[in-house]
């Protein structure tokens, strides 16, 4: 069974983390290089967890970037405020972007607001891409090598859309709401910095600039603690009235399409609808840069913060962690272990590809909006079920063609 296999390679990871003999605790560090970890982690906004049954805190490691994370990994959501200032000007520019307002009003679709979700909704699985931008740009390295891009640039990031991490419809869909004069904005879980390149990369094979604005992780609970469900259509509203033009929306003109089915408040609830889970997946190795020879060039600190954080992601082997230091013949055998698990799992992933390429949800969407020229409020407030019942169709005929290895299509 495909499932009990993924499960399998899931506790596998697990016990080779546990039973690794070299733990992230810093209890067996000098007490001065403790210090300097500390310090280091606090200078970079990092986050220091205690270990399980210590009193005394772990080493800080990176905290994870994507908005979803699939259900056989270990990563963290991370709770810190990254340094975006160097796409300040990019962020504004997407969060400014609106239609001509003549144009706008003209348009049968002018009173709907279309909030998309964007990890597993618009695109597949990108933890592999996170993690190398991650590792690659929150980490303070003392060397780069010269000419060569810190983090996935937009333009790294197209190819992987193009080949099919792009979820099969969506142009089609955003050109129809478009030309209907709805407003599109993007709500993600992810952090904004790295959500900001994937929306320009969507932007970029579009052909236009569809996201009239982009609320991303501290837009949600994480920056918003009150909020009673991990996301706000409130907030969006709220947010989009310091925009003259956009202070016509309301939440009961707005509909949520989300993979999660509790992204939203009991409340709110009547306007999300909840998408199966689009798991397109490539690898994306994290060490395409940040080889051994590149590692040396660093100081202590620095590479010791990188070797936990890909072990504690389960990206690297459980030894990788002793750097250079030979490896007992238990640590060996783990290592071993580990990457047959992670030989299997790639495959599981990999073969579900060709399924994803015919997904049919965003033509689905479009489908329905095409059955309705004018979306006067009657047809607003009938709209989420519409495309409830149009998707339930749709998730038979998917169901029928095999099981998802992501996160599953739940229902509440």
């Amino acid at each position: 069974n495909v499932l009990d296999a993924v499960a399998a390679c899931q506790d596998g990871e697990s016990g080779a983390a546990q039973s690794a003999p070299h733990q992230l605790s810093p209890d067996l560090l000098p007490a001065d290089h403790k210090l300097k970890l500390q310090q280091q982690a606090q200078e970079q906004q990092i986050e220091v967890v205690p270990t399980e049954g210590s009193s005394s805190p772990k080493q800080g490691t990176l905290d994870h970037t994507v908005g979803t994370v699939p259900s056989w990994t270990k990563l963290r959501k991370s709770r810190s405020m990254m340094d975006v200032s160097h796409h300040e000007e990019k962020i504004a520019a997407a969060e400014k972007f609106s239609l001509p307002k003549a144009v706008v009003e003209q348009k049968p679709g002018k009173s709907l607001l279309f909030v998309l979700d964007m990890d597993h909704t618009m695109v597949g699985n990108l933890v592999a891409m996170s993690d190398r931008d991650n590792i690659e740009t929150n980490i303070n390295w003392n060397f780069w090598p010269e000419g060569v891009n810190r983090g996935l640039t937009v333009e790294e990031i197209i190819p992987f859309l193009e080949r099919g991490m792009l979820r099969p419809g969506l142009i089609q869909l955003l050109q129809h709401l478009h030309t209907i004069g709805s407003t599109v904005v993007v709500y993600t879980h992810s952090e904004k910095r790295w959500a900001t390149k994937v929306c320009e990369a969507m932007e970029h094979i579009a052909g236009w600039k569809f996201i009239t604005r982009l609320f991303s992780r501290m837009d949600c609970r994480d920056g918003h603690p009150h909020f009673l469900a991990r996301k706000s259509l409130e907030h969006v509203v709220m947010q989009m009235h310091e925009e003259p033009d956009f202070r016509w929306s309301k939440v009961e003109q707005s509909v949520m399409f989300d993979d999660d089915n509790h992204a939203l408040n009991g409340t709110e609830q009547c306007r999300l609808v909840q998408v199966p889970s689009y798991d397109y997946w490539e690898p994306c190795p994290w060490n395409t840069t940040i080889s051994e020879e590149v590692m040396d060039k660093n100081d202590e600190e620095v590479v010791d913060m990188a070797r936990r954080s890909v072990v504690e992601w389960g990206i690297a082997a459980p030894s990788f962690v002793k750097g250079k230091e030979a490896r007992s013949e238990e640590e060996t055998e783990k290592d071993r272990k580990w990457t047959e698990q992670q030989r299997r799992k790639t495959n599981i992933l990999l073969s579900y590809n060709k399924v994803a390429k015919l997904d049919r949800v965003m033509h689905s969407l479009r489908e329905v909006l095409e059955e309705h020229p004018v979306l006067d409020e009657t047809a607003l407030e009938a709209l989420p079920e519409k495309f409830r019942v149009a998707l339930g169709d749709a998730h038979a005929a998917a169901a029928a063609a095999g099981p998802s290895p992501g996160r599953r299509f739940r229902r509440s």
